[in-house]
């Protein structure tokens, strides 16, 4: 039993480290792209559409994903990714052209889709169901620190060395990774006789029937879109950019900006401890959601009435903090509803969802503030674009009013 219990707790630790890296990758676009952007005179939407070929990938990666963390084991899928997201953090980071970066980015994105889905597999299977909740949000905290290391630390270490250095060390860290990964990672055991091919099938159809058949799934899928949406659009492409322009004489937009990060930290670990049963889920979900509306408001007004950086940097932190645990309840829910073994895959399609909307909300704000610019200053661009994103969390709010408790779906759903 303890050499179980140890062995777990290995496998756990790489498969969180691969998690923090899936947020590090992510988010570093928000530093890096600007700095290409002005050194190479790209314009906005063509930094949104760089930065978002990470999430078409990414989505389109995630029912597939989710199936074979089921079916083939965590360790081993994720462990494979790491190999992809090696490659493509050496193509994006010695890259000298706009088609590497698209290709760098593309790369990673495939690499790096099953992180979170075997993450979420490997808790629900080897741990008590009571500690989901707990286990997930650790694991989204240590997660999110990679967002928070990608923001200022990597600022700081591309002044220091350069582009090409830090991601040739990223590439051998993840290539490393993955080796470990891959050898200690087992292949999940099954009795079934089926075909790799035939048991995919089976089981996308599964979990597709799923949510089709729960309109509570589906209400948590809008809500968790369109937040997550509003959240990549700032903390992962424009908050540096949007701190500079609204506090020119500061010098800590990256530090600003950081805090977001910071706060979504805080809040998994504050989720994980919150609605363990589950049976008031529905209810933690609207709370959170109307508070992410207000905050929203509220953030939008620091930027347009310029009130002192300290404000609006805290503002972004309690930000933070209510979407950390908005989304460690996502996945709780999810595993809730999902049946027994099929966690992987219904997670897999609700998050090709979630991430389709990270692309339409980072690649429309980059076409809004670009379209914007030409008769607004790009500070008046981002309080518009912006108060556009805030106006739209209208309808979580909505949708998650009308929730009701969460029931598990049967296999013949």
């Amino acid at each position: 039993m303890e050499k179980k219990s140890f062995a777990n707790g290995i496998t756990y630790a790489f498969l969180v480290l691969a998690y923090f890296f899936s947020y590090f990758f992510r988010v570093s676009t928000s530093v890096v792209l600007p700095q290409i952007q002005i050194a190479w005179g790209l314009s906005a939407a063509l930094v949104g559409f760089i930065s978002s070929m990470y999430f078409y990938t990414y989505a389109i990666m995630q029912p597939l994903c989710g199936v074979l963390n089921d079916k083939i084991g965590p360790s081993r899928i994720v462990g494979s990714g790491l190999i992809l997201t090696s490659l493509g953090a050496l193509v994006f980071g010695l890259g000298s052209s706009v088609p590497a970066l698209i290709i760098g980015r593309i790369l990673m994105g495939i690499g790096l889709s099953p992180m979170l889905s075997g993450l979420l597999v490997f808790q629900s299977s080897s741990f008590s169901p009571s500690k989901y909740t707990f286990y997930s949000g650790l694991s989204m905290m240590i997660g999110n620190m990679g967002a928070v290391f990608s923001v200022a630390p990597l600022s700081m270490a591309l002044d220091m060395w350069g582009m090409s250095r830090i991601f040739t060390v990223l590439s051998t860290i993840t290539i490393i990774m993955s080796v470990v990964l891959i050898t200690i990672g087992k292949k999940n055991r099954t009795s079934t006789t089926d075909t790799l091919r035939s048991m995919l099938g089976k089981r996308f159809t599964l979990a597709w029937s799923v949510v089709k058949s729960s309109l509570e799934l589906r209400k948590i899928c809008i809500v968790w879109m369109i937040s997550f949406g509003s959240l990549m659009a700032f903390q992962g492409l424009w908050a540096v950019s949007w701190f500079k322009t609204a506090y020119p004489t500061t010098m800590v937009s990256s530090l600003a900006a950081t805090m977001v990060g910071i706060g979504v930290m805080a809040g998994n670990l504050i989720g994980g401890y919150i609605g363990k049963s589950g049976n008031k889920r529905h209810r933690i979900i609207n709370i959170c959601t109307n508070t992410l509306f207000l905050l929203w408001i509220l953030l939008l007004g620091c930027f347009v009435f310029k009130l002192p950086i300290a404000t609006t940097m805290a503002v972004s932190t309690v930000l933070g903090i209510i979407n950390g645990i908005s989304f460690v309840q996502f996945t709780a829910a999810i595993n809730e509803i999902a049946p027994a073994g099929q966690g992987g895959a219904v997670f897999g399609i609700t998050n090709f969802f979630v991430f389709t909307c990270v692309i339409i909300y980072q690649w429309g704000t980059g076409v809004v503030v670009e379209t914007l610019q030409q008769r607004l200053t790009l500070e008046q661009s981002f309080n518009i674009t912006f108060t556009i994103v805030t106006i739209l969390l209208i309808i979580p709010c909505i949708i998650s009013h009308n929730m009701k408790e969460l029931k598990k779906v049967g296999v013949n759903a």
